[in-house]
């Protein structure tokens, strides 16, 4: 019989959140860490229903860059404001939420900031990440490679991310699996009040374990787990 996918991608999941992702979540919302922690949802001035500046420097924090027109489009114009208007609002998660199906709202916002100059999956996830945090993960190559999300191990393409987004949010739908990534939130002094989001709590967690960057390999020799690494991003 195969095998489901859907219970193969939660056993993934549940792999990923046991200890010591713990202590490689609370380094990385550490302040002093070197991290970026919480930046991405505390940074500035952060409306729902709106992109500002505040918003490309808190994604920048990630290693993103903005070209001169993508800030033009998305702070100056706003166009991209009028979909946000639309999307659910902040607090709906993945499980309970929208899928970019082509004309929807979720759908066209996704259309429009991959049209942006510079603008790929992984940017497209971080700025809505930032806007929608429990409705859209960050889709960088780490996660997208340990998931197992993309045909081509690390990068997923625009056909593929309605299929990836349906997968996820089929796999995290079960309770007992949420919880336990909730387990995963730092001490409070390391981030502001507000709780980390289900999402950005794993994939946390699976970069802390995966990435390649020095400051991941540092953690985890600081917490005693030696892994290989699927991705130098």
């Amino acid at each position: 019989m195969p095998r489901n996918p859907v219970n193969q991608l939660r056993n993934v999941i549940q792999d990923a959140v046991r200890s010591p992702a713990d202590k490689l979540v609370n380094i990385f919302y550490n302040p002093l860490s070197g991290f970026s922690g919480d930046l991405l949802h505390n940074f500035g001035n952060n409306p729902a229903n709106q992109f500002t500046a505040d918003d490309l420097l808190a994604v920048s924090t990630f290693g993103i860059q903005f070209s001169p027109i993508t800030i033009q489009r998305l702070v100056a114009s706003s166009e991209a404001d009028y979909l946000l208007e639309l999307l659910p609002r902040p607090s709906v998660p993945l499980w309970k939420g929208a899928l970019p199906l082509p004309g929807t709202p979720y759908g066209e916002i996704w259309e429009l900031l991959l049209s942006l100059d510079g603008i790929g999956i992984t940017s497209a996830s971080k700025l809505l990440a930032r806007k929608r945090p429990a409705l859209t993960p960050m889709l960088d190559s780490v996660v997208v490679k340990h998931l197992r999300l993309a045909k081509n191990g690390y990068n997923l393409t625009k056909a593929e991310l309605v299929p990836a987004l349906e997968s996820l949010a089929a796999a995290i739908a079960d309770d007992e699996l949420r919880a336990n990534i909730d387990l995963l939130q730092p001490t409070p002094a390391h981030h502001n009040a507000t709780p980390i989001p289900t999402l950005r709590l794993l994939d946390t967690a699976i970069w802390m374990q995966q990435s390649g960057s020095r400051l991941a390999k540092n953690a985890r020799a600081k917490v005693g787990l030696i892994r290989h690494s699927l991705a130098h991003s």
